[in-house]
């Protein structure tokens, strides 16, 4: 399958190219603000960690007195076109269905933030300020070159360099270079000259929830158990790493296409598998529970996780934000 994608993944790195370059010439214009924003994105496709590292961020900042406003896409929402505010922070107004699974798993994990969904994210930084938000976080921003932002922090993970987004002469772009658990000094070291401030996030293992989040477990309460994994994520080998760690005993993992909706075909597959091989319990990722509240019957938990930013990271991008502020 990845050898397929190699093709697509070299002709949207043109497209990309020819974007930029006509960006760089200010033939195309970008749309400066007057609020901060901090990008989070990858040269890759595939996950990275961006979601779970914009909610990190924007805990922190909102913890600092901000008002956070985060925009998305809104992938496969019914807003993703036309746009709209999935939540004023305090009322998220729109289900997993309306808003993108990412945006409601962003609202649901960030109650004070904002969120919004769709294309012209120029727009909705504009409608985001009219409310009253001062910090702009893009979530999976770094393609999105109309909106200016003050920060690009670019995610690289080990387990996503083959199909590029854009080559790794893009990162000049950057200020950021964040690593998912080790820095790559070959790669550190390839892009010296660009002057990134370099950092590594972790994911800490919070423990387990019923899918409709009445009960909370413990990380280590499947250890040992019996389990069918499944998930429709981006990077599905991260989520089974993650339980291999935790010692369940995966009897079988299936793994769908990211933004999997679980029509109940495909429920019936895992109820099949459940029986046949006689596990204990069925474990997925936060973002596929979110479409199986219709199944709280059903012996299924999901894998709390979040992602861990270093203090000197926080303080470097405050320090810009300051920088930002007195100009």
């Amino acid at each position: 399958m990845e050898n397929f994608l190699i093709p697509l993944a070299f002709a949207y790195q043109k497209i990309a190219q020819f974007k930029n370059f006509l960006y760089d010439l200010n033939i195309l214009k970008t749309k400066e603000i007057r609020a901060p924003v901090i990008s989070v994105g990858n040269l890759s496709f595939g996950g990275t960690g961006k979601t779970p590292v914009t909610i990190s961020l924007a805990e922190k900042f909102i913890d600092m007195g901000y008002r956070v406003a985060i925009l998305l896409r809104g992938y496969k929402g019914k807003f993703e076109k036309r746009g709209a505010m999935v939540s004023d922070g305090k009322n998220i107004l729109y289900n997993w269905k309306e808003a993108s699974d990412e945006a409601f798993l962003i609202a649901k994990n960030v109650r004070k933030a904002g969120v919004f969904v769709g294309k012209n994210r120029v727009i909705n930084a504009l409608n985001a300020m009219e409310l009253g938000f001062n910090l702009i976080i893009l979530d999976d921003g770094f393609q999105y070159r109309p909106l200016y932002r003050n920060i690009d922090i670019v995610i690289i993970s080990s387990e996503n360099r083959k199909l590029l987004r854009e080559p790794f002469s893009s990162l000049k772009r950057a200020n950021i270079l964040l690593f998912y658990n080790t820095i790559d000094e070959k790669i550190s070291k390839k892009i010296r000259k660009f002057n990134l401030y370099i950092s590594k996030f972790h994911y800490l293992k919070l423990g387990f929830y019923d899918v409709n989040e009445n009960n909370f477990y413990l990380v280590d309460y499947f250890k040992g158990k019996k389990a069918i994994a499944f998930c429709g994520i981006a990077n599905p080998s991260r989520f089974k790493r993650f339980l291999e760690e935790l010692e369940v005993d995966i009897k079988h993992f299936s793994s769908f296409p990211d933004h999997y909706s679980y029509p109940q075909n495909s429920i019936n597959t895992l109820l099949k598998k459940h029986r046949e091989l006689k596990t204990d319990v069925l474990l997925t990722t936060e973002k596929d529970a979110l479409k199986l509240k219709a199944y709280s019957n059903l012996p299924i938990y999901y894998l709390k996780i979040k992602a861990c930013l270093s203090d000197d990271l926080i303080s470097y991008i405050l320090k810009g934000l300051k920088t930002y502020a007195s100009d």
